[in-house]
């Protein structure tokens, strides 16, 4: 439920990319489509501040436990940052706490789109090796252990070379030397 908050959070920010308007309405860790004409509401960083942590905070534990969503989350992520960094310069109110919050956020960003980055190069490259390891396998397998077969023609003519030898030298001992002369 809390994952689905935030991702519908994710959502509204990314395509109402200008927080200024002020056409949504923020309750608790929640932001929405603003469809009252009557409600003007003008929220303040400290209003908005739970809203951002919830979010980041849930996007950041899907990037972490679910690896089938990472790259889009890490992806829109760093796009609503973008948009709360423009939000942030163009208001007059000025806070280090959420200045510090952002920080972080960016800190964290990076990390895990850095882990995201070499978990595909190892991925790639461990992908890579097992089949050049299979491939030299198969190699060893055909040229050392399954010598034999490639080698039967060959053994099979030094096998009839060599027992023509043997009846010759056979027939020598027991028949004459003509015998000897049908050999050679």
């Amino acid at each position: 439920m809390n994952s689905e908050i935030a991702l519908q959070n994710l959502k509204f920010i990314k395509e109402n990319n200008n927080l200024t308007e002020n056409n949504y309405i923020i309750k608790h860790n929640r932001i929405f489509q603003n469809t009252d004409e009557n409600f003007d509401q003008v929220y303040s960083l400290k209003e908005m501040e739970y809203m951002i942590y919830f979010t980041f905070s849930e996007c950041f534990y899907l990037i972490e436990n679910y690896s089938n969503c990472r790259k889009n989350i890490i992806r829109d992520l760093y796009e609503i940052y973008d948009t709360l960094e423009v939000f942030y310069e163009n208001i007059e109110e000025k806070d280090e706490m959420f200045e510090n919050m952002m920080d972080k956020f960016e800190e964290k960003l990076e990390y895990y789109y850095s882990r995201y980055i070499m978990g595909l190069c190892n991925y790639y490259s461990e992908l890579f090796s097992n089949k050049i390891y299979d491939i030299l396998y198969d190699c060893a397998n055909e040229v050392f252990y399954k010598k034999k077969s490639y080698l039967e023609p060959f053994l099979d003519d030094i096998d009839s070379v060599t027992d023509d030898s043997e009846s010759c030298n056979e027939d020598s001992d027991e028949d004459s030397d003509n015998d000897k002369d049908k050999c050679e």
